[in-house]
């Protein structure tokens, strides 16, 4: 099963929706801050939009691996097909850039579906950055490193 690591297209962003949907679409949290399946259907699509702003963003990476077709060549012998853009897309990762101190830069935001329990999701996001506090410390992050003085 030959991959390839790409830089996402804007094609691309629908298969990223549909991995997000299967890695975390069981999660009992995610079913509780997006109760019903209709709100988990346009989640979906919010996730969709979300990825493609992502790709768009100058100050975020998003990389999809790709299983690559294998065709017959000369012989009988399998080799990969050369054009990134085919395969099917198994795994995306995204990063984020530094910001330099004083830069305008703002990133790409979530679209909330209406019938999110924001609440729930509120204190979710608490939690989760809390955690992070404690596990990294107050040390400064990726991007608050290049901006402290």
């Amino acid at each position: 099963m030959p991959l390839i690591l790409s830089h996402a297209t804007p094609q691309d962003a629908a298969r990223i929706s549909e991995i997000h949907m299967a890695a975390f679409g069981s999660n009992k949290m995610l079913l509780a801050q997006f109760p019903t399946p209709a709100i988990r259907a346009v989640l979906r699509d919010s996730i969709e939009k979300k990825a493609l702003a992502d790709i768009d963003d100058p100050k975020t990476s998003v990389l999809v691996v790709r299983e690559l077709e294998t065709m017959q060549g000369d012989a009988g012998v399998d080799r990969e097909r050369s054009d990134v853009g085919r395969g099917k897309i198994i795994s995306f990762a995204k990063w984020s850039h530094p910001v330099e101190e004083g830069e305008d830069y703002s990133e790409p935001q979530w679209a909330w579906p209406e019938g999110t329990e924001r609440d729930i999701l509120e204190k979710w996001t608490k939690v989760v950055d809390e955690a992070q506090d404690k596990v990294l410390g107050r040390e400064p992050s990726y991007r608050e490193l290049l901006a402290s003085p």
